[in-house]
């Protein structure tokens, strides 16, 4: 857990890890966390930073290829902890990989610790600030969806429903996938 506390806390990765990410979220946080040059495989589609994209694939999470990771010898995994299916984490574990699970539920720090610093008056200008960044590029930022491990792994299209609210600047959506069926939409 020495990894976790470190990219929590904004310090490099401790030296010698061989890391694998089994999500391109995940992937993205692991670069922006320092952590790049310990990375040495990726999930599927992870595209970003651009440097992912030269790095060896191991499938996705759904569809991971273990003889490729054991041949690469990662000593961790990481795994998005409610997008990751849980034989995933035990089928890693049994390889001799320490998991280390990251729940990015939202952008931003936990609330919890973004109210405790705005009743002690610190970092007022900080609260939620990658909602604000994501409102500014104009991102849609869709959290807490459920039931992803009914999806194909291709061959959806996701739309998203808003509520208006008077008087709002955000609210949330209805989220639906439309699954292509033999040529048909369901």
């Amino acid at each position: 857990m020495a990894f976790a506390a470190a990219c929590q806390a904004g310090t490099p990765v401790p030296p010698g890890e061989r890391i694998i990410s089994v999500a391109p979220n995940l992937t993205e946080l692991l670069f922006a966390a320092g952590a790049a040059e310990q990375v040495v495989a990726v999930s599927e589609y992870s595209d970003f930073p651009e440097a992912a994209k030269k790095l060896p694939r191991i499938g996705d999470a759904f569809r991971l290829d273990y003889e490729r990771i054991v041949a690469l010898a990662p000593t961790v995994a990481v795994i998005w902890e409610t997008g990751t299916p849980a034989g995933v984490a035990k089928r890693l574990e049994d390889l001799g990989i320490r998991v280390v699970g990251i729940d990015a539920g939202i952008w931003d720090r936990p609330v919890e610790m973004q109210l405790a610093d705005l009743r002690e008056g610190r970092a007022r200008n900080t609260y939620m600030q990658g909602h604000r960044a994501a409102g500014e590029y104009g991102m849609c930022i869709l959290e807490w969806l459920t039931n992803l491990d009914q999806l194909p792994h291709t061959g959806f299209v996701v739309c998203a429903f808003p509520v208006k609210l008077h008087r709002a600047g955000g609210a949330w959506v209805r989220a639906v996938a439309l699954v292509k069926n033999a040529g048909a939409v369901q």
